[in-house]
Parts: C-alpha cells; sequence; structure tokens
C-alpha cells in the first residue's frame, strides 16, 4: 500500500524547499529523479559566502550578516565571526608594528 499522505506545512515553513519536494512527489516520487554525473555537479559551497558571483575561495569576502536574502543559517554566523575575528586580528597586528618598547 502506498505510505499515508504528508502532514500539512506549518504557514512559516521554507516554501521554496516545500515547493521542490511537493514537486518530486507529484513527478512519481525519488525514483522519477534523473541520475547526474558528478563530474557535471557544480560546486555550490562558496555561493552564501562569497559575494558578486565570485566562487567563494579563501580571499572572496564574505556576505555581511545582515544582508538581504541571507539565510541567517549556521553558514552565516560562521562567516560572520571568522570576519570579525580577521579585522580584531588585523587591527591589532598594525598597531603592534608602531609600538616600541
Amino acid at each position: 500500500p502506498p505510505p499515508p499522505p504528508l502532514p500539512p506545512v506549518a504557514a512559516g515553513g521554507d516554501t521554496g524547499r516545500s515547493a521542490m519536494l511537493e514537486g518530486i512527489q507529484r513527478a512519481g516520487g525519488i525514483n522519477s529523479l534523473k541520475k547526474v554525473d558528478r563530474s557535471q555537479i557544480r560546486d555550490r559551497s562558496g555561493v552564501q559566502v562569497g559575494s558578486g558571483g565570485e566562487s567563494g575561495g579563501a580571499n572572496a569576502a564574505p556576505a555581511a550578516a545582515g544582508a538581504p536574502g541571507g539565510g541567517g543559517g549556521m553558514a552565516d554566523a560562521l562567516a560572520a565571526a571568522l570576519q570579525k575575528r580577521k579585522e580584531k586580528v588585523s587591527k591589532s597586528d598594525d598597531e603592534s608594528d608602531n609600538d616600541d618598547w
């Protein structure tokens, strides 16, 4: 027998994800998804953190913490914390160069 229907989604839920999952279910479930060769998959891990369409690397500037469209997720919080730490460390390095003991 088919599985029972899913419970209704709360109004404040992630509508993009819900719509995608609903589309997969309407198309016939997970078995209807097509296989994709791993060499064709783009690395999107730096998309949230990078800016201006760059492919988030070591030199890419993280997005502002309160930027519009930001997910406010753990990755954003980590990027903001690392940016603050980087600024503090660079200020500390600049100040210590001018000190005469």
